[in-house]
């Protein structure tokens, strides 16, 4: 585990006609990892992302909550192999996302790679608020 996390699971608040979605995080570290990913024959990431307010009442420590600038004002889904320091593989704008206050899904092309690899997922953002969560990342 992380020094200073927060693991959680959150429910999704945006409406539903039925169950709301669970989302995993450290509130710390907002990062996800896919383990030994099978990138080959991949050409497409598709993300389910949420977006949520940041009510957590964390003090200071809210300052030690990082993200990478966005290249566009609504941000983007970055997408690394072999760390959250590692190669940039995949951007996803979360333009379209902003449009509802469920689980929205998102997707972009992936550069090529074969075998196997690690990937971290993380949000670049002006701010906390919105608190973006990813729900699930699948390779096409």
């Amino acid at each position: 585990m992380l020094h200073n996390a927060i693991p959680l699971r959150l429910e999704d608040d945006g409406a539903t006609n039925g169950k709301r979605p669970v989302h995993w995080v450290d509130v710390m570290h907002p990062c996800w990892i896919w383990r030994a990913a099978p990138l080959s024959g991949a050409s497409h990431v598709v993300a389910e992302v949420g977006q949520m307010p940041f009510n957590f009442a964390i003090g200071e420590d809210i300052k030690k909550v990082v993200f990478r600038p966005p290249a566009t004002p609504a941000g983007e889904l970055e997408v690394r192999r072999d760390g959250c320091d590692g190669v940039l593989i995949a951007t996803v704008p979360l333009a379209s996302a902003t449009r509802t206050s469920s689980v929205a899904e998102v997707s972009a092309p992936l550069s090529a790679h074969d075998g196997a690899y690690d990937l971290c997922m993380t949000f670049t953002q002006k701010g906390i608020d919105p608190y973006w969560v990813l729900d699930r990342l699948t390779l096409q």
